[in-house]
């Protein structure tokens, strides 16, 4: 039997006890340049202070994160039109249910419509509609890529 201590590990710091980050940089502004700021900063899809330190020091740091910026008047006017599709077609099937011959020019409208939408509300969210959705495979990301492309022109 030996003589040594019970080793305990010690309790960890709290997170704000291990920040790096300790000193704080006051900045005063004018209402003007406050917004210009806060609209770099928007748009580059950063917070202030990751904007301030790659401006200043080259790098934004290691836990900056983007946010997406977001074109909120688009968003807006496009959910209205979202709105405005989907009504259309609920009153289709209403329609078909009803037992309606399909109207095919309506529901091709309609259609089309909803595909300008999508489109749209990744412009508005600042995000590349090519990059697939991650469930959908590869290669028919690609192809719905070029069918875009050829509908486009």
């Amino acid at each position: 039997m030996t003589d040594q201590p019970a080793t305990t590990d010690p309790k960890p710091k709290p997170a704000s006890d291990r920040r790096q980050r300790t000193r704080q940089c006051v900045v005063r502004l004018t209402p003007e340049e406050h917004a210009r700021v806060q609209e770099r900063a928007d748009k580059s899809g950063m917070r202030l202070g990751a904007l301030f330190r790659a401006a200043v020091l080259g790098d934004a740091g290691p836990r900056a994160r983007r946010h997406i910026p977001i074109n909120d008047r688009l968003l807006l006017r496009t959910l209205g039109e979202l709105g405005r599709v989907g009504n259309n077609l609920n009153q289709i099937a209403r329609r078909l249910n009803a037992g309606e011959r399909a109207q095919l020019a309506a529901l091709s409208a309609e259609l089309s419509s909803y595909r300008g939408l999508r489109l749209a509300l990744y412009d508005a969210l600042g995000r590349d509609p090519e990059i697939a959705d991650a469930t959908q495979p590869r290669e028919e990301a690609r192809r719905d890529h070029q069918r875009r492309k050829q509908s486009r022109a």
